[in-house]
């Protein structure tokens, strides 16, 4: 461990260590809240299902190696034989990028339109977040979305997928930054979501 930072030039090789995570007004600030903002959502889902009426079976899969092209997502979608996958991650929140809608943090989960994800299964999502009274913001994605949805809605024949992220700002670095009403009211979306649809 080195103390002294002088000795540190442009390009050395650091890590940082001892990095301890904490909560301030609502926000969390730690290392890997992505995707540990994921996890916590999906255990809150499933503690919101306990009090719910639903049809279908629920999985909740936590699945590693996203960014390297993630190969647990779409065999567990795959063993676990899917009509509708959520997909959870983050995505970056209080960023102003040219070209880019601007996402905000403490506004709502992150709901993404485009070609990776269903076009019914993402109107009944919308559809309920009205209903439910539960913000959520919009994300376009022309192409790919760089998350294990890409994959997961090619598995068989296809699976009904919606991708919704968590605003997170700092990403992939030591400070990563959520607020949690996001990271609840992704749970209440997913929940009520499930709570809401039909076996057919």
């Amino acid at each position: 461990m080195n103390e002294n930072w002088k000795e540190i030039q442009v390009g050395d090789i650091v890590m940082l260590d001892e990095i301890e995570g904490f909560e301030k007004n609502n926000l969390v600030y730690a290392p890997a809240l992505d995707n540990r903002a994921s996890c916590v959502s999906l255990i809150k889902t499933a503690e919101i299902l306990k009090k719910l009426k639903h049809q279908f079976d629920v999985y909740f899969i936590f699945s590693t190696q996203e960014e390297i092209g993630g190969p647990g997502a779409p065999t567990a979608a795959y063993f676990s034989d899917l009509d509708y996958a959520f997909v959870i991650d983050v995505t970056h929140g209080d960023e102003t990028i040219p070209g880019f809608r601007k996402i905000e943090i403490n506004k709502g989960p992150v709901v993404a339109v485009g070609p990776v994800v269903d076009k019914e299964f993402n109107e009944k999502v919308q559809n309920v977040s009205s209903q439910y009274n539960i913000k959520i913001q919009y994300e376009p994605i022309p192409r790919r979305s760089g998350t294990d949805t890409d994959a997961v809605q090619l598995v068989k024949t296809g699976i009904k997928t919606q991708l919704i992220s968590i605003p997170l700002k700092y990403m992939h670095t030591p400070y990563e930054k959520v607020h949690v009403n996001d990271v609840e009211n992704t749970a209440k979306l997913m929940a009520f979501t499930i709570s809401e649809l039909e076996v057919q």
